[in-house]
């Protein structure tokens, strides 16, 4: 039986979501906010702690608190002594299962999430847009979508329950009328830009030279990357893979397949929420899955 370890992407942000491992494993956490306060040159502990929410759903510093809290989260499950095969990480997790993995050092993960998140952030304002989740919808009403608008394009295949659509304000503004319409159940997502879209392409561009700089070693255990859903250990292709990510679609539907096809058993959520969990939980029942928040309230 093999484990695998899947990281939270944007969307599981929320305010006092460091507030579980502050009382339960203070040492850790203390550790891991003392030095990202000092990498990043101000305090983001206190923006975790305390908000307010909309600066925190800003994906300027969505997405240095997600790593963050995942970093201390794992951590806190290699505390355990439980050991994992492979990983994977839902968008920007991707960057975090890389850490895990021992391809990137803490600081290195965390200025580069930084730079992303800031030149996402800069491609948001550029080129305004949302993103839109689709629950339980059919191929037909996906491709009605589309059809209807074609600047909307699939974001993240997330489950077989869920699609998500990036476009931009007024394209999503547009369609969600006419999903209502054709009785699609869909929601709206607390994010600043549509990610995984065309509309990030400025951002790509300007990582690049980044990327390509970024001291990337061989990872010690697999990473499925989004991309292509396949895995991979050396730094040459996973530094390829990564460089066109923000504008690609999140095939984390077939991750999660690949990685049971490879004989995952067992799947632990490493981050705030357990969206990834509940995921799982809905399109595989019978694979044992939990979060690490679940492990550390079973303490």
């Amino acid at each position: 039986m093999k484990t695998a370890l899947i990281f939270s992407g944007q969307g599981s942000q929320y305010v006092g979501m460091n507030e579980i491992f502050i009382k339960n494993h203070n040492e850790i956490a203390q550790k891991f906010f003392d030095l990202s306060n000092q990498i990043l040159k101000y305090n983001i502990q206190d923006l975790i702690s305390n908000g307010p929410v909309e600066k925190l759903n800003n994906t300027k510093y969505t997405q240095p608190s997600i790593f963050i809290i995942s970093a201390i989260a794992y951590e806190v499950f290699k505390n355990k002594g439980i050991n994992a095969d492979f990983c994977a990480g839902h968008s920007v997790g991707e960057i975090t299962a890389l850490y895990a993995a021992g391809a990137l050092s803490f600081k290195e993960a965390l200025l580069f999430i930084q730079e992303r998140a800031d030149y996402m952030e800069t491609a948001s304002k550029k080129n305004p847009g949302k993103m839109l989740a689709l629950i339980k919808p059919s191929d037909k009403s996906v491709k009605s979508i589309i059809q209807k608008d074609q600047s909307i394009c699939v974001a993240n295949i997330n489950s077989s329950n869920q699609i998500i659509l990036s476009g931009s304000v007024d394209s999503i503004n547009e369609i969600i009328p006419f999903c209502k319409k054709e009785k699609i159940k869909c929601i709206l997502l607390p994010v600043s830009g549509a990610f995984h879209s065309d509309l990030m392409k400025s951002a790509s561009d300007s990582l690049l030279n980044t990327l390509n700089q970024l001291n990337l070693v061989d990872s010690m255990m697999p990473v499925y990357q989004n991309i292509n859903a396949l895995p991979q250990s050396s730094n040459e292709m996973l530094r390829r893979n990564l460089k066109n990510q923000i504008i690609s679609t999140v095939k984390w539907k077939q991750t999660i397949e690949n990685m049971i096809k490879d004989k995952a058993a067992k799947f632990i959520e490493i981050g705030p929420k357990k969206i990834l969990t509940n995921l799982l939980k809905k399109s595989h029942p019978n694979i044992e899955c939990y979060s690490i928040e679940e492990l550390i309230l079973s303490e």
